[in-house]
């Protein structure tokens, strides 16, 4: 679930923004946090490196990267994936989930800026809203010839979508609030009942 203010407030700035631009009407006269996904994510299938994502019906992104020690430098790798293009987008209620599919456009980077792949691929995003009783979840599944089969295919992750895919995704970042405060999640995925 949406528990980041921040996060909040920059939804209800940027959804009526993107139905508007789409030719979508909003459904009522107040923005409607549910049923999008926004945040941030770390786990093996990043190399445990903050990984920030955007799930909704018109733009789907993902994204991964180090930091170099000289500023506007990337470190050893990143990664950006966003999707182009319409989008089937599914909102499962009783599963509490939300899968986006279609097709993206994958940057992968290493180094100093030299590009190992930028290249068009099928895609599934899946949000799993777990209502505050754990943290919610978010995966990219894709495929393509750098990860699959190529010079990345020995550190990736195999996907739970599809068996000849790869993987990104895990559970939402959290902390507290001082030491004794509440679990705070870096954004969250809101399916409305």
């Amino acid at each position: 679930m949406l528990k980041n203010v921040t996060l909040g407030a920059a939804l209800a700035a940027a959804v009526p923004t993107v139905l508007a631009a789409t030719g979508q009407a909003a459904a009522a006269s107040e923005p409607n946090f549910g049923d999008y996904g926004a945040g941030m994510y770390a786990d093996m299938s990043t190399a445990f490196h903050p990984s920030p994502f955007n799930l909704n019906p018109v733009l789907t992104t993902c994204a991964v990267g180090t930091t170099g020690s000289i500023p506007g430098v990337i470190g050893s790798f990143a990664m950006e994936m966003f999707s182009v293009g319409s989008l089937s987008y599914v909102v499962n209620r009783s599963a509490r989930t939300i899968t986006a599919q279609g097709r993206m456009r994958s940057i992968t980077m290493l180094l100093t800026g030299i590009i190992l792949e930028d290249i068009e691929h099928d895609f599934a995003a899946i949000g799993i809203d777990n209502r505050g009783v754990t943290a919610d979840r978010f995966e990219m599944h894709y495929t393509t010839p750098l990860w699959n089969g190529g010079l990345l295919t020995a550190i990736s992750t195999q996907s739970t979508f599809r068996s000849d895919w790869k993987m990104f995704g895990g559970a939402l970042l959290s902390g507290t609030q001082g030491l004794l405060g509440p679990r705070v999640y870096l954004g969250g995925i809101n399916v409305n009942p």
